[in-house]
């Protein structure tokens, strides 16, 4: 039986690759003017798809119907019934609920002035008073420029410290380490320090990433990586500085791709 299950497997697979052997010869063939156009029109049709699919998110989670199939949220249903990345089923979910509120945000999602990351990042402070001028000032910009857009809408207060935090991140090995223990919990020791004040706190917390359901699940370290340790700063510069720091990044991306 799992013999003639693994059979049919593969020549389901066989049948695929051979579809798309044939559209990449056939793509090969074809004009640039029409290759261009072709996957113009491609993208229209994935923006109508993937919005199509948020609506029907959202009419799934307003009869929780991930319930009766054993999922206890929707962000659950969407990563192990969907297979989606945790950040494709946040942004689908936020995208999902936010259309309940503003559904103006379709036309916008469809004709591309926005995206599933933007809407993502605005559905939280999105509100009747104030959409008007957010959308106004988050539509047709990448990420990076929303963030910056709607900051006004996220103030921090300007006695915020600057900080530097040791942290031990997981960094692929150029070869296996003989010997290793892959059943070990992956556990991270970090140190907070506070470069004004001289205050050292520390802790040992899971590599867990707390996903925007309330579930959490602790990733797995890889066989083939180790630990190193490695220094995160955060501080606080103005427009400015952060011109001059792009321009520099833009620079050296040319030289060090």
């Amino acid at each position: 039986m799992d013999t003639c299950a693994r059979s049919g497997r593969r020549d389901k697979l066989s049948s695929l690759n051979n579809k798309f052997k044939d559209l990449m010869a056939e793509l090969e063939r074809i004009s640039d003017n029409k290759l261009i156009s072709e996957v113009h029109a491609l993208n229209k049709r994935e923006r109508k798809l993937k919005l199509t699919v948020i609506f029907h998110l959202r009419e799934i989670d307003r009869r929780e119907l991930y319930l009766p199939l054993g999922y206890h949220s929707l962000f659950e249903f969407c990563r192990r019934h969907l297979g989606y990345t945790r950040s494709s089923a946040y942004r689908r979910i936020r995208a999902a609920r936010c259309l309940g509120d503003f559904p103006e945000i379709a036309d916008m999602l469809l004709s591309g002035e926005l995206n599933l990351s933007t809407v993502s990042l605005i559905s939280g402070i999105l509100t009747k008073e104030n959409r008007d001028d957010i959308l106004g000032r988050v539509s047709g910009k990448s990420y990076r420029e929303a963030e910056i857009a709607v900051s006004v809408y996220k103030p921090i207060e300007t006695g915020t410290r600057d900080k530097i935090k040791p942290v031990s991140v997981l960094e692929k090995r150029s070869t296996p380490d003989v010997g290793s223990d892959p059943g070990v919990n992956n556990y991270s020791k970090s140190f907070n320090v506070e470069t004004d004040s001289g205050e050292k706190s520390a802790e040992i917390t899971p590599d867990v990433e707390t996903d925007p359901a309330g579930t959490a699940e602790t990733d797995t370290r890889a066989d083939n990586a180790e630990v190193k340790q490695k220094f995160k700063l955060e501080f606080m510069v103005n427009p400015e500085f952060l011109k001059k720091v792009e321009e520099i990044r833009s620079e050296l991306s040319r030289k060090y791709p």
